[in-house]
């Protein structure tokens, strides 16, 4: 009797752990001790280990709304929560099972802000994360989302852009719409077997991804799922979908993509120690996914060579304050440093040859622009709205400035050319659209916004 009583016990246990997706206890385990050995913690419901009595150390005051249906509660609204967070297993004796709508948010339905959560921490019993949950959470570095939660809902961390590693567990089935739309700084993504279906924009915005893996499990991709993901050069399809290189099918996913890999081949993209990443195929450099501010760009590529900086390389980093860009630099791609509104600082070296199109628009703390006479072509609206910027050299070997390259900078008076005025005069003569009240230093005159010339005796 005794015997079948402890079977019967085990076999409860065993069903409360698969139910609640607990792991099981041994020595090999991790995730704390507790007796003998380590244990894999089975927490109840009153955050308790039912195996090593260890309790779990989760953070007090947060709000819950209980769920009578269920019997279980949901985590309210928690607009106010700050720094590092971590959710319980269960409230007054009852498992917490969801993440409610706008839960920590930077939305409190009537305003937007930006939340001040650095940390979340959700454990396995969460089956689901609502809508907006993390929304404009800008200081979450990295999530785990464990493999109890079986959806993430829809923009449940839209506007995350310091989120820069997330972890998908293997129970998700469903990514919502917008759910990781605008983070910007996530590099690469892994989607489990487990997901079926990515909502529409999902990643969309996702301007910083290099890399993306679809599981087996994927028979949906949704609308613009990745749109706007222009250094998303690499994608491994394990799914029976047909997606090729340049489609725009199957969510954009491909659409920028360099190659579609159908088994576990190696990525040429490489990861610096310090976070800059360089894809091999471009000899570029492809992103950064580091955490400082003021930046010496690498003297040389990872693979030993000269390189360019690819189109939307540093995309609205805006915490960027300076730049040195090394001699081994041969471009700026397009839209390289737009966007990075905290740049006060940056200089180009006279091994670049061309500024493409808006890749300094918006950098709004420049102050002063020195061009060297190794670029000959400025692109359109390279420093477009740039209204910091008060004084521009540019060097003699600039033969092209592009429609408004230095267009809406409302500041700037000063513009010094070290050629001619004859060589100035054949420059696209809209290349300071909206901008007013300028004077260009040639070597032999000045030539003022309206195209009036005085030469020097």
């Amino acid at each position: 009797m005794k015997q079948k009583f402890l079977t019967v016990l085990l076999a409860i246990v065993a069903a409360f752990c698969l139910c609640f997706g607990l792991a099981a206890c041994g020595k090999d385990g991790d995730g704390g001790t507790g007796g003998e050995g380590t244990c894999k913690h089975q927490y109840t419901a009153d955050n308790v280990c039912i195996l090593c009595g260890e309790e779990w150390g989760y953070t007090k005051g947060l709000n819950y709304v209980y769920d009578e249906e269920t019997d279980t509660y949901a985590v309210g609204e928690n607009v106010n929560a700050s720094g590092k967070v971590i959710l319980p297993y269960g409230y007054q004796g009852k498992f917490v099972t969801k993440i409610g709508r706008l839960a920590f948010s930077g939305y409190d339905g009537t305003n937007s802000f930006y939340s001040e959560l650095t940390s979340i921490t959700i454990p396995n019993c969460v089956t689901s994360i609502g809508d907006g949950a993390f929304a404009l959470c800008t200081g979450l570095t990295s999530v785990t989302i464990p493999d109890g939660t079986t959806l993430i809902g829809n923009s449940a961390f839209f506007g995350c852009d310091g989120l820069m590693s997330v972890t998908i567990g293997n129970g998700v089935t469903e990514i919502g719409n917008g759910a990781f739309y605008e983070c910007r700084r996530l590099a690469e993504i892994a989607i489990p077997d487990s997901v079926t279906s990515i909502g529409d924009g999902a990643f969309a915005d996702c301007s910083g991804l290099t890399g993306v893996i679809l599981g087996n499990g994927v028979a949906e991709i949704g609308e613009g799922a990745f749109e706007n993901c222009y250094k998303l050069v690499e994608v491994w399809n394990h799914s029976s979908l047909d997606i090729r290189e340049g489609d725009r099918d199957n969510g954009e996913v491909a659409h920028y993509a360099d190659h579609v890999y159908s088994g576990n081949e190696a990525s040429k993209r490489t990861v610096t120690d310090d976070g800059y990443i360089f894809y091999e195929d471009e000899e570029c450099l492809l992103g950064y996914c580091g955490t400082e501010k003021s930046l010496t760009l690498p003297a040389k590529s990872s693979y030993g060579d000269d390189y360019w900086i690819y189109q939307y390389a540093f995309y609205y980093y805006d915490v960027l304050t300076s730049v040195t860009i090394p001699d081994s630099v041969t471009w700026i791609g397009r839209e390289a440093f737009r966007g990075c509104t905290g740049l006060t600082s940056i200089t180009i070296p006279d091994s670049v040859t061309g500024i493409g199109e808006n890749a300094f628009e918006g950098c709004r703390g420049l102050t002063r622009i020195e061009i060297p006479d190794s670029v000959t072509s400025i692109g359109s609206c390279a420093f477009y709205n740039c209204s910091g910027l008060t004084s521009v050299t540019i060097g003699h070997g600039v033969t092209e400035i592009q429609f408004a390259a230095f267009g809406s900078c409302s500041e700037l008076t000063d513009i010094q050319f070290k050629g001619t005025v004859a060589e100035w005069q054949t420059i696209q003569p809209l290349w300071s659209i909206f901008t007013d009240d300028y004077t260009v230093t040639c070597t032999d005159g000045t030539v003022d916004e309206k195209g009036n010339v005085t030469y020097f005796d």
